[in-house]
């Protein structure tokens, strides 16, 4: 279609040009200008027209190349997580070792002047921690690299967390996370997989918020064999009796349940894991909220610092920890106890 628009395209130029030369070398000024007129807009619309052809061949080459990778992907098995235990938990064969000496020491609080988490990253040159994924009824484009699947057991990509591995979320709409990719960022080889489905419901809630209280898979980091990840649910902790908002370390080897934090850690949209600690944060409206820091060994608080609402996001950059709340903005600086 494309080129058979090209070929009409150079007649028309060709005869739009002749007439166009031969009016005015007839000195019709007002042909020559309307004549003008009608080539100009109509070059501009059949350009356009090739352009969008363009690039609907170029969305099918990628959405029949993400299909593809999609099939070839649901082939490999997929790790059901094991029920997670709803309080703190750690298991008997790791031996307890000292904490964690990072600390957190505040550096500056100000009032938000940032409009949205975009606002916030860019205004404050930060990294993205994120690929852009589709967004369904929204025409935002993405910018995924083309080995991650779109789809995955019938669920759409709500998330794509930038690392090594790289993270891919999947859950039926953007509000739920029930499946995780990892997959190798330089091969595009899938790792591991992993089934989140009985993480979604805590241990036990109110009836009449059971549409609020389903946990999603909100942030994962994979360090050697072990996956870091966070579940939540973004309404009142009372609504599920506190039972929300954990962080869990998972042996990708075994399948096996290293630890789970306590409840009402990590509700944050992302978490920070640094040498030996894991930097995170709850919060919610009409509760207190805290920055935490967790042993990585074990996930035992060993820093709770207040802050003035919920942190969103947790980003490292010139040797400082940026935190983003919904009205106060935060800098702290690493310490050792």
């Amino acid at each position: 279609m494309t080129t058979v628009k090209l070929i009409i395209l150079a007649s028309i130029f060709i005869f739009m040009a002749g007439a166009i030369f031969i009016v005015y070398f007839r000195k019709h000024k007002l042909l020559f200008i309307l004549a003008t007129l009608i080539a100009t807009v109509f070059i501009y619309f059949l350009f356009k027209s090739i352009y969008n052809d363009i690039v609907d061949e170029v969305e099918m080459k990628t959405l029949k190349k993400s299909e593809k990778i999609s099939k070839i992907i649901e082939e490999f098995p997929l790790l059901e997580a094991s029920s997670p235990p709803s309080q703190y938990y750690v298991i008997p064969t790791i031996e307890k070792e000292e904490n964690s000496m990072l600390r957190l020491t505040k550096v500056s609080e100000k009032p938000s002047q940032f409009n949205s988490d975009e606002d916030w990253f860019t205004k404050n040159n930060l990294a993205s921690l994120t690929y852009i994924v589709p967004k369904p009824f929204r025409d935002v484009g993405n910018n995924l690299p083309s080995f991650i699947p779109q789809k995955f057991k019938n669920s759409i990509i709500v998330k794509a967390i930038r690392g090594n591995p790289i993270i891919a979320i999947y859950g039926k709409d953007f509000s739920q996370g029930r499946y995780l990719l990892a997959i190798d960022p330089s091969t595009g080889k899938k790792l591991f997989s992993f089934d989140f489905d009985l993480y979604e419901w805590p241990s036990s809630f109110k009836q009449e918020d059971k549409p609020f209280v389903s946990m999603a898979t909100v942030w994962a980091y994979v360090e050697e064999n072990t996956l870091y990840v966070s579940h939540s649910h973004q309404t009142y902790a009372s609504s599920s009796f506190g039972n929300n908002a954990y962080i869990t370390a998972i042996d990708t080897s075994s399948n096996t349940i290293l630890w789970r934090s306590k409840p009402l850690v990590s509700n944050s949209s992302n978490f920070i894991v640094k040498n030996d600690a894991i930097i995170t944060g709850y919060g919610f409206t009409k509760e207190k909220d805290y920055l935490y820091i967790l042993n990585k060994s074990d996930g035992r608080v060993v820093q709770k610092i207040q802050i003035k609402s919920g942190p969103s996001y947790l980003v490292e950059k010139d040797k400082q920890l940026y935190v983003n709340t919904y009205n106060t903005d935060y800098i702290f600086k690493y310490e050792d106890k």
